[in-house]
């Protein structure tokens, strides 16, 4: 349940993104207490992921406490109450209380990387159509699927269209050579390591399922491998199981930026 809950706020704060992209200054990483954020008159209680406009005043009551991902740089402040404070487009501005403290942790590595909300909105869009195709063909592959991923290591994921298939997973290098040929009975395969997928090459894949009328019925896929530099440098910046959550926010957020849409979605979830 509390992982349900942590992704259905990521999936409100893509959609409340959508909405304030042209003024989003940051976003909520971290909450407890009593906080409140003042919109040009418009107040409302700071939650997880929530985005913060330039420009807001935020109210923090005595034991309260906030940290926050500016998207400009990347960076993280944490306020403590009591205090009053006002946003500006990279850092908070203090009008009383304690100064803000900037985070050494993964979104310090992030600094000089422009989070770009564009991104994180069209993963929005990216996983609705998703959504949206599955309900009209009983078998789509879901990722990774014309996009970019890590491949560290690949996950294929499938739309099943009745429980209890054999499904035959295939893959192809760009030139149509067949790299792996696996029947497997779930709707997610796990290719192996051995399987060398090479930095910045195309790929296509297909699975295919009989189903129980006897018919055969496939779908493909294709998917890029990311850079080697973008993936020594996810493998940097990915947090440990037991990094405060913040950690996991920035790294969704980085992935996103650099168009790792899968992977970030393996994060909020």
């Amino acid at each position: 349940m509390k992982m349900y809950r942590f992704w259905f706020a990521c999936l409100v704060c893509i959609i409340s993104l959508r909405t304030h992209a042209a003024e989003t200054a940051a976003l909520v990483s971290d909450v407890s207490g009593n906080v409140t954020i003042d919109d040009n008159g418009s107040l409302s209680v700071a939650r997880l992921l929530a985005p913060i406009p330039s420009g807001a005043k935020i109210d923090l009551a005595t034991g309260a406490k906030l940290s926050m991902i500016f998207i400009a740089k990347g960076e993280e402040y944490k306020l403590s109450g009591p205090g009053h404070y006002q946003l500006e487009i990279s850092a908070p501005k203090t009008i009383s209380g304690a100064a803000p403290s900037k985070q050494e942790s993964i979104t310090g590595a992030l600094k000089g990387i422009r989070v770009r909300v564009n991104s994180v909105t069209q993963a929005s869009v990216s996983f609705r159509s998703i959504a949206k195709k599955n309900s009209v063909s009983p078998l789509n592959p879901i990722a990774p699927s014309g996009c970019l991923t890590l491949a560290e290591p690949l996950q294929l994921r499938w739309q099943s269209p009745a429980k209890g298939l054999m499904y035959k997973i295939q893959i192809f290098d760009n030139q149509d050579k067949l790299l792996l040929n696996r029947d497997v009975m779930e709707n997610l395969y796990t290719v192996p390591m051995e399987i060398h997928l090479i930095s910045n090459e195309t790929y296509s894949w297909k699975v295919t399922a009989i189903l129980p009328d006897g018919s055969p019925i496939s779908a493909p896929g294709h998917f890029k491998v990311a850079s080697n530099e973008i993936r020594e440098q996810a493998a940097k910046l990915k947090p440990e199981k037991n990094q405060p959550i913040s950690e996991r926010i920035a790294y969704g957020l980085w992935l996103e930026s650099n168009s790792l849409v899968d992977e970030a979605y393996q994060v909020w979830m």
